[in-house]
């Protein structure tokens, strides 16, 4: 994989649910030392392990990504900005939400950061703000990230495993094709590809045809790290390409 290999390919569905287990954490990227304090001194106020960076890179050579948590960052920092962070979060696909804040709002940076994938916006003085609510809320959230994250390598472990005649039957179910259509683009009889989707059914731990289907189309991924609810949008589509990905295989073969 290049400079963009993600941290959830890192990291074994294990692993992950130990991560899962860890207390979370709420870090503060802040440059202004009154501000970081304070909002340190917060986080810890409300129950949570806290600590504060300066910059980006000060944050990436000392943080714990791999656990339930948040990140406040303000806009404008030395170094990489928090619109930075969120580029580089969603590159590494880090579950943790980020806040940011920042004294000089406007409604396009607002915009701006929430397509990037902002969970919050804070505009400055903090002095008095309550931020509980949204740091608990941005946690809950990490929380379900991660659980969509474990999910999604234990699919992607099953089609690894898939022989090349399940994974064809594979990539029609997800493409939403009936059985007599998977039997006529396969060459099969009605009856092989009812036998092939049973055993699939088993393989992947659902309870019916239904339920598989449903499972390919959400999948165990996220689309996007941008904020929607349910956590993260709709769930990756096990297309073609994404089977064969997972198979370690190129979707052209």
């Amino acid at each position: 994989m290049n400079t963009s290999e993600t941290d959830a390919s890192k990291q074994s569905g294990g692993s992950r649910l130990e991560s899962m287990a860890a207390a979370p954490a709420v870090y503060v990227i802040e440059d202004d030392a009154a501000v970081n304090r304070l909002l340190v001194a917060v986080a810890t106020r409300l129950g949570y392990e806290s600590r504060g960076f300066a910059s980006v890179p000060e944050f990436w050579s000392d943080a714990q990504t791999h656990r339930p948590g948040c990140v406040i960052c303000d806009v404008v920092l030395p170094g990489p900005s928090g619109l930075d962070l969120l580029a580089q979060f969603a590159d590494r696909r880090v579950s943790m939400p980020v806040i940011l804040v920042t004294g000089q709002a406007s409604i396009p940076l607002c915009v701006s950061a929430m397509q990037r994938g902002a969970f919050q916006f804070l505009e400055k003085p903090l002095a008095g703000v309550d931020i509980s609510s949204d740091v608990s809320q941005a946690i809950s959230l990490s929380r379900k990230r991660m659980a969509c994250q474990v999910e999604a390598d234990r699919i992607a472990q099953i089609v690894a495993e898939l022989s090349d005649d399940e994974q064809a039957t594979l990539e029609l179910l997800a493409a939403g094709k009936a059985n007599k259509q998977i039997a006529a683009q396969l060459d099969l009889s009605l009856r092989t590809v009812q036998f092939r989707i049973t055993a699939l059914v088993r393989k992947f731990g659902v309870e019916s045809r239904t339920a598989l289907v449903n499972l390919l189309v959400l999948g165990g991924g996220e689309t996007t790290w941008q904020r929607v609810d349910p956590p993260q949008a709709a769930c990756v589509p096990w297309s073609r390409t994404t089977i064969h990905r997972a198979a370690g295989q190129s979707p052209s073969r």
